[in-house]
């Protein structure tokens, strides 16, 4: 059965990375979207079983922060720690191939916000913001999916499952946007009302 979960994502992201992007570097900037420190210090093995499901994520490291991180800074840590990985020209893929299993998935119920998308929308939607949807679509299967539900079904996702979807490539619409996080936003606001005080 299909199981969308972090390896699932992990795996296609990985396939839709430029040239040289290795399993560990995708997998250290995934982690690092939830806790840099972390991300940094996550070896190749525990990297691997994370990708082949064989392992659950940090509970403390990734989860919690999965939990609490507001969707605009997992935005950030996603556009500074994986999107320089992944190639532009796959973007639809990682959407079309994700969209796919969270679609098929059995037990994630239509009117489940995967990311800020339901399941129901993510049916008929063909629009998106690359940026939000797939950490939206991160952040879900972080704090909301057992990675270790994803092992059974984890294998069918290679290569050629995600190069399956070339052929809709045309079928949806990616936007682009930029990212600023709600930590960056609250500081340049400190720092306003600092100035403002300052010469008033």
């Amino acid at each position: 059965m299909e199981k969308f979960c972090f390896g699932a994502l992990a795996r296609i992201l990985h396939y839709c990375c430029k040239i040289g992007v290795t399993q560990h570097e995708l997998g250290e900037g995934l982690l690092k979207v939830f806790d840099k420190v972390y991300g940094e210090t996550v070896g190749t093995t525990k990297i691997s079983r994370l990708f082949n499901c064989v392992e659950g994520l940090s509970p403390d490291y990734t989860v919690k922060p999965a939990r609490e991180m507001t969707i605009e800074n997992v935005k950030a840590g996603f556009s500074s720690y994986v999107l320089p990985l992944i190639d532009e020209n796959r973007y639809q893929l990682v959407i079309l191939a994700s969209r796919q299993i969270i679609l098929l998935d059995a037990d994630i119920k239509e009117e489940t916000n995967v990311g800020t998308i339901t399941k129901t929308e993510l049916r008929i939607k063909n629009n998106y913001e690359f940026v939000g949807t797939v950490a939206g679509f991160l952040q879900y299967s972080c704090c909301c999916i057992s990675n270790k539900d994803g092992k059974t079904f984890i294998d069918q996702i290679d290569r050629d499952f995600v190069d399956g979807f070339v052929k809709d490539v045309d079928t949806i619409i990616i936007e682009r946007s930029v990212v600023v996080s709600s930590e960056i936003i609250e500081k340049t606001i400190e720092q306003r009302i600092q100035c403002y005080l300052q010469f008033h």
